[in-house]
């Protein structure tokens, strides 16, 4: 069951810079941020700013499956920018 409740502007950003402090301490570091254009879309696009964070895709639900692929090839491109940094550092 889904309940409305109206927020307001000021609630949005509180509520953001708390999520944005949260994830600031985490040791993992984002270099993009994925959204539903429906319903977060302000919130997320808040999110980029307070977190320094230049990629911000947005997409629709009929394109979800495209994004996952994107996303999972962001990911690949990250774990082998680590492998190869490891490689060339264990080489010498």
């Amino acid at each position: 069951m889904t309940t409305e409740q109206d927020v307001s502007w000021d609630e949005i950003e509180l509520l953001v810079e708390k999520l944005s402090r949260k994830i600031s301490k985490l040791s993992q570091k984002f270099s993009s941020i994925t959204t539903l254009s429906r319903g977060v879309l302000v919130s997320s696009c808040l999110l980029t700013d307070h977190l320094g964070i230049e990629i911000f895709l947005s997409i629709k639900r009929k394109y979800l499956l495209i994004q996952y692929l994107l996303m999972i090839f962001l990911i690949l491109e990250k774990l082998l920018t680590i492998l190869f940094l490891m490689w060339t550092t264990h080489q010498n």
